[in-house]
C-alpha cells in the first residue's frame, strides 16, 4: 500500500480517524508515534488491517497526547528527509522504500516487531546515505566509487543488509550480536555502518524503544553507551547535520 505523508503538526482529519480506532494495547505507542499518523491514502484501511484484532481503542482524550507529541516534531519529517535530499544532490544516496512483503519478511526472519517509526523511515528509504562531504562531485558520480563512499560514510543499513549483520555475514559484520544477546539478554539489531567503522545498533530489548546505542567492537554490550535516547532523534540530528552525525557515545 502506498504511504502517505507523515505529518507531525495538529490535523483535525488525522486526529479524527484515530479516535475509535481499534489499537494495540499499548496505547502510548501510538500517541507517541503521531509521525505515523497516515491521513492520506486511507489511515483507516492501515489501521484496520494492523490493528481490527485489538480490543483497546484511542479516545478523545489521545487528543491532547497527540498534539503534545505533534508539539516536539514541529515539521514534517518526511518534507524534511525531501528537502535535505534534493538540497544535497548527488549526495543523497539513499535507495527507494522497502515494499510492505519485505518489512513482513524482516520481521519473521528477526522475530521481531518494527516499531512503527523505524517501519514508515523504511517504506521511504531501504538503507542508505548522505555521503560524507570530503567525496568530490565526480567521484559521487562514478558507480566505482559507490562501495568506499558507503564505507566511508554514516550509512544505514538496508533490511537485507541488517539480517546478513545481525547473522555475523555480509560487507558490514563487525560484531557477532547473536553472542551479545546471550551475553547480555538484551536485543540488538545494528542499523547503521559508520564512517568510523563501527556500527550504531537499535537496542530492542524493551517493547517499542528504539534506543540507539554507540556498538563499538572492543567492548561487550553491557559496556554500549546511548548515543540517541530514539531512532526520530538520530534521524533529525542525521537531516539537521546533512549525515555528519556524532557516533560515538
Amino acid at each position: 500500500m502506498a504511504i502517505g505523508s507523515l505529518h507531525y503538526a495538529p490535523h483535525s482529519e488525522a486526529e479524527e480517524k484515530l479516535i475509535g480506532l481499534d489499537i494495540e494495547n499499548e496505547q502510548e505507542e501510538i500517541l507517541k508515534l503521531t509521525c505515523s499518523v497516515y491521513w492520506n491514502n486511507g489511515i483507516h484501511s492501515f489501521f484496520a488491517k494492523h490493528y481490527q484484532h485489538k480490543k483497546r481503542r484511542v479516545e478523545k482524550n489521545g487528543k491532547v497526547c497527540i498534539r503534545q507529541n505533534f508539539e516536539k516534531y514541529p515539521m514534517n519529517i518526511t518534507e524534511k528527509f525531501k528537502q535535505k535530499s534534493l538540497q544535497l544532490k548527488e549526495r543523497n544516496l539513499f535507495a527507494k522504500g522497502a515494499s510492505e512483503s519485505e518489512i513482513e519478511n524482516f520481521e519473521t526472519t528477526l522475530n521481531i516487531k518494527l516499531p512503527l517509526v523505524l517501519k514508515a523511515f523504511y517504506l521511504l528509504n531501504n538503507g542508505g546515505c548522505f555521503a560524507n562531504n570530503l567525496f568530490k562531485t565526480e567521484e559521487l558520480q562514478n558507480p566505482e566509487d559507490l562501495g568506499s563512499i558507503i564505507w566511508n560514510s554514516n550509512y544505514f543499513l538496508s533490511l537485507k543488509e541488517i539480517i546478513e549483520a545481525y547473522n555475523f555475514d555480509g560487507s558490514f559484520t563487525l560484531i557477532d550480536y547473536q553472542e551479545q544477546e546471550k551475553y547480555t539478554g538484551k536485543r540488538l539489531i545494528p542499523i547503521m555502518h559508520t564512517r568510523g567503522q563501527e556500527n550504531l545498533v537499535w537496542d530492542a530489548t524493551e517493547v517499542h524503544s528504539t534506543k540507539i546505542l554507540d556498538a563499538f567492537h572492543e567492548f561487550n554490550a553491557d559496556e554500549w553507551k546511548v548515543l540517541y535516547p530514539s531512532f526520530e532523534d538520530l534521524l533529525e540530528t542525521y537531516i539537521e547535520k546533512d549525515g555528519d552525525i556524532e557516533t560515538i557515545a
